[in-house]
C-alpha cells in the first residue's frame, strides 16, 4: 500500500476553552483505491473478472470533487453537531492536497471522507458548512442535487484534544459502484405522461453484474410504483487504453459499467422518484441502492421560468456498501433533495377507489385460512396501516377476518376463522385499493400459507382475486 497518500491537515482554531486557547488540532492521511500497476484480476483468476487494487495518493478520475464530514459525537452541548465541505476539482485546495478546517471544539468527532463524480458534493441533509480558513478554501455541500459516491471511507471517531494535535491514521478511499443519471438529471423536471429515464450505473475498479441492476419508479402524492420497463444494457468501458465506448461524457473517469433506458407509461405530473440498485462482481461484492427525485410535468407546459413556480421537497437516499473483508459496517447517508420546478399550471391525476374481492375457487369446506397477496407489481395501495389496512370479511359471511399490510415489502395478508365452516366456491374478504390506473385479477399474485378443515386437517385452497370493483374515470394508459 501507498501510505504517501493524500495528506489533509486539519487545524481546529478558536474553539474557546480557557487561556490556553482550546484549539485542538488534527491530521490524517488519505489513500484513494486504485487499480494495481501491472495486474489485471485479483489473485490471477480471469473467472472473477475483479480487477486488482491498490492503495495510492492519485485522486482517481471518478472523483470530481472530495467531500469531509465532521460530527461532534461527545456527549455534551456539540452532540449531534455536523458539518461538510466540498473540495471541488479545478480549486486550489484540490491542487494543494491541504485543508485547514476551524471552528471544532475538542471532544469526539466522526469523521467521513467521500469522492463524488459530479462538480459537486450533495450535503445529505448536513446544513451546516465546516468553516475553513481562509473563509473560501471549500464550498458549501450542495443541498438541492443528489448524487452518490463514486467513492467513500468507513466513518472513523476520534478524540480532538484541546491544545494537542492529533493524528487520527490513514483513511482508505474505497471504490464504489455508482449512478450517473443522464436524462433527466436529478432534481430537474421530464414531460409525461410517457416517462422515459436514461442512466449509467458503472464503477471505477469492480466489473458491475448487470443481473443485479434493478431500476423502480414512483410517482404521484403519495409516491406509488409504476410498471417500468428496462431495456438491456449497453456495456461502455473507458479503463483500457481504448475507451470506444466511454462511460462518461468526456470518457476520462476511467469507468466501466453498463447504460441503461427504460420508459413508463400513464405517470401523473407531479414528484417522481427513481430508485437504483446494483452490486458489483467483487469478492465480497460492493452495492449501491440510490434514490433521487425528478419532477413530471405535462408535455404542453413550458418549464421556462414563469410566476407560477414550485418549490417540492423530497427525501432522496443512498445506501452503499463497503467491502465486508475490511468491515462489516454498511455506511448509510439520507439526502435531501429541493427541486424548483417553474411550472404554469399543475395537474395532478386523482386516485381510483376500487374494491377488491377475495374468494375460494374450490368446492370444499374450509374452517381456517390465511393467505398472501403481493402487490409489488401493481401501483395502488390499501388504505390503512398494518392490522387497521381497510379490509372486511364479506356481508353476511359467518366468519372472523385478521388482516395485516405490511407497506415496506407491499405485501397483504388476510385470514378467516368459521368455526362452522364455509364451503366454497365464495367470496371471503373484500379491500380498499387506491391506484391511478385500474388493476386487474392478475396484478394480484396470492400465496396460501395455511387452509384447514373442521377437523383441523390441512386443505388444499385455491384463492384469487374474483372481483375488481373500480369507481370513477379510467385513466390514460390503461
Amino acid at each position: 500500500m501507498l501510505m504517501l497518500a493524500l495528506l489533509v491537515c486539519l487545524v481546529f482554531l478558536g474553539c474557546g476553552g480557557g487561556s490556553d486557547g482550546g484549539g485542538g488540532g488534527l491530521s490524517f492521511s488519505i489513500a484513494w483505491e486504485q487499480p494495481a500497476a501491472g495486474a489485471a484480476l485479483i489473485g490471477g483468476d480471469a473467472g472473477t473478472g475483479t480487477r486488482s487494487s491498490s492503495f495510492g495518493n492519485t485522486i482517481p478520475g471518478a472523483v470530481g470533487t472530495v467531500r469531509i464530514t465532521i460530527a461532534a459525537t461527545a456527549a455534551d452541548e456539540t452532540a449531534g453537531r455536523t458539518c461538510c465541505v466540498a473540495v471541488p476539482r479545478g480549486t486550489q485546495a484540490f491542487a494543494d492536497r491541504q485543508l485547514t478546517l476551524a471552528e471544532l471544539p475538542a471532544g469526539d468527532t466522526t469523521i467521513t471522507i467521500s469522492g463524488y463524480p459530479s462538480d459537486y458534493a450533495p450535503a445529505d441533509g448536513v446544513v451546516d458548512r465546516c468553516a475553513t480558513v481562509p473563509d473560501d478554501a471549500g464550498a458549501d455541500c450542495d443541498l438541492r442535487r443528489a448524487q452518490s459516491p463514486s467513492f467513500a471511507s468507513e466513518p472513523k471517531t476520534v478524540a480532538v484534544v484541546a491544545g494537542e494535535t492529533v493524528h487520527a491514521g490513514d483513511f482508505l478511499i474505497y471504490s464504489l459502484p455508482f449512478v450517473m443519471p443522464i436524462d433527466p438529471l436529478a432534481g430537474t423536471a421530464t414531460t409525461g405522461p410517457d416517462v422515459r429515464i436514461e442512466l449509467a450505473v458503472v464503477d471505477a475498479l469492480g466489473d458491475v453484474d448487470a443481473a443485479s441492476v434493478a431500476i423502480e419508479l414512483s410517482a404521484g402524492d403519495p409516491l406509488l410504483p409504476y410498471p417500468f420497463v428496462v431495456t438491456a444494457g449497453a456495456a461502455c468501458d473507458e479503463r483500457g487504453a481504448d475507451a470506444s465506448s466511454p462511460c462518461s461524457p468526456a470518457g476520462d473517469m476511467g469507468i466501466g459499467g453498463f447504460h441503461f433506458k427504460g420508459s413508463a407509461g400513464g405517470v401523473p405530473a407531479g414528484p417522481a422518484e427513481v430508485r437504483v440498485r446494483a452490486t458489483t462482481d467483487q469478492v465480497p461484492p460492493r452495492s449501491v441502492d440510490f434514490s433521487y427525485a425528478i419532477t413530471v410535468v405535462p408535455s404542453a407546459t413550458s418549464t421556462t421560468l414563469g410566476s407560477g413556480s414550485t418549490t417540492t421537497t423530497l427525501a432522496s437516499t443512498t445506501t452503499s456498501t463497503l467491502p465486508a473483508s475490511v468491515s462489516t459496517t454498511t455506511m448509510a447517508t439520507t439526502e435531501t433533495t429541493v427541486i424548483a420546478v417553474p411550472v404554469t399550471t399543475s395537474t395532478t391525476l386523482p386516485l381510483l377507489g376500487c374494491t377488491l374481492a377475495f374468494g375460494l375457487l374450490d368446492a370444499i369446506e374450509i374452517s381456517g385460512l390465511t393467505f398472501l397477496v403481493d402487490y409489488t407489481g401493481v401501483a395502488g395501495r390499501f388504505p390503512g396501516d398494518r392490522a387497521a389496512v381497510a379490509c372486511r370479511t364479506t356481508a353476511g359471511l359467518a366468519a372472523l377476518g385478521a388482516f395485516n399490510d405490511d407497506d415496506a415489502t407491499r405485501h397483504l395478508t388476510l385470514g378467516i376463522l368459521a368455526s362452522t365452516g364455509v364451503t366454497g366456491p365464495i367470496d371471503l374478504v373484500e379491500c380498499d385499493f387506491k391506484t391511478p390506473m385500474a388493476p386487474v385479477a392478475g396484478d394480484f399474485p396470492i400465496t396460501v400459507l395455511e387452509a384447514v378443515d373442521a377437523a383441523l386437517a390441512p386443505v388444499v385452497a385455491n384463492v384469487a382475486v374474483t372481483g375488481v370493483d373500480c369507481a370513477g374515470a379510467q385513466l390514460p394508459g390503461r
